[in-house]
């Protein structure tokens, strides 16, 4: 049996472009606070590792390694593709792979795998990867369950930051909007953002979308 907790469970949420210091912001709630990890893409990486029979070793190999034509084939046929996607990376794997999942079982399909880790978890947890509007949404869900939710933005400017900008993957357009909006919002490197603002947040970026896409989430 879990953990019984005498006080609100806290779920830290870290918002940022990639590489922009959401773990290394998330180190003192592990190291110092004892806090569990429990990203977004746990569920999506388990489930990549079961279906393909692989794993990387390290790191470096998640972010560099080669993906072996086998390893294409199989995951495309498990989930009915014709056509083998065009990646090198597993990290470009998982990226594509959830978002075929999405498409396939709905948008909140891994972010309802995430919820449920968290309302299991014994511990308070951080999560370092939230990327979609509907994710955050997901998060402050979790106030109906009695957690305590904080959201942290993140904005530190390394080497390639620029680069880090021009990213035109689906999963990086929610966190471009906080970053070219971030004076807007009143947003600073490892600022806590509060729900009021977050909920703007949400509903200036639904109205963004629309703009540009002619419809509204």
């Amino acid at each position: 049996m879990g953990k019984v907790f005498m006080h609100k469970k806290e779920v830290v949420c870290m918002l940022g472009l990639k590489t922009c210091g959401k773990d290394y912001n998330a180190q003192r709630y592990i190291k110092e606070l004892d806090y569990k990890k429990i990203a977004l893409a746990d569920p999506l990486r388990q489930t990549l590792w079961n279906i393909l029979g692989y794993k990387p070793d390290d790191y470096q190999e998640f972010k560099n390694c080669d993906i072996k034509a086998t390893h294409k084939t199989t995951l495309c046929k498990f989930i009915g593709l014709t056509e083998t996607f065009k990646i090198s990376t597993v990290r470009k794997l998982l990226q594509n792979t959830g978002s075929e999942f999405k498409h396939l079982f709905g948008q909140d399909f891994w972010a309802n795998l995430w919820k449920k880790a968290v309302l299991k978890s014994d511990k308070d947890v951080v999560c370092t990867d939230v990327r979609f509007d509907y994710e955050v949404e997901k998060a402050l869900s979790l106030t109906r369950k009695g957690c305590k939710v904080k959201f942290i933005w993140c904005c530190y400017k390394n080497a390639n930051f620029n680069e880090i900008l021009k990213d035109n993957h689906e999963s990086e357009r929610f966190n471009q909007f906080l970053y070219y909006n971030r004076n807007r919002y009143g947003l600073q490197d490892g600022c806590t953002i509060t729900h009021k603002t977050m909920r703007q947040i949400l509903k200036d970026y639904n109205s963004y979308l629309g703009d540009i896409h002619g419809y509204s989430n």
